[in-house]
């Protein structure tokens, strides 16, 4: 979403967590820019931001200006993740460190069941599906459950 209310130096119409980084966007020295959220499993949410201190740039010409060095910074990032996912203090997670009802509720997803499906699939609630999901995407240090899941299977810990 284009930050044009920082572009045009005017208040932001919004809610306050808008009005909020709308303001310390303005504290950096941005002026104008696009901002694309990216939301994680379980209400997370991060944001990419494209900014720049010039006021007379548009969203459309900021991003035909900047599309490499974007694609750059998008290749650069998954090669850093990676990397950081690959090192043996990140934790090699054997198959056993699943528990079964862990494994169970990623194999179901892996195949595509919904939450809803898997709580009738094992016979347990949705809420406990989803406790089970989110176990093992901190044991496996994941951003989210479908990295989770593509993880899992990277690794060979689902069958």
């Amino acid at each position: 979403m284009p930050n044009t209310a920082v572009q045009r130096g005017e208040a932001l119409a919004g809610n306050r967590e808008q009005r909020r980084f709308s303001d310390e966007a303005t504290t950096f020295g941005i002026r104008s820019g696009i901002t694309v959220p990216i939301r994680g499993g379980f209400g997370r949410m991060a944001a990419f931001t494209l900014g720049t201190g010039d006021r007379d740039v548009h969203p459309e010409r900021l991003l035909a200006d900047w599309k490499d060095f974007v694609q750059l910074v998008g290749v650069h990032f998954h090669w850093h993740v990676t990397a950081r996912l690959d090192v043996p203090s990140a934790g090699k997670l054997a198959a056993s460190e699943f528990t079964q009802r862990e494994r169970q509720c990623l194999a179901c997803t892996a195949r595509g069941k919904t939450i809803a499906n898997i709580a009738v699939l094992v016979q347990i609630a949705p809420r406990i599906v989803v406790f089970h999901l989110e176990n093992a995407r901190c044991k496996i240090g994941a951003a989210s459950i479908a990295q989770c899941v593509a993880e899992a299977l990277r690794r060979g810990l689902l069958s």
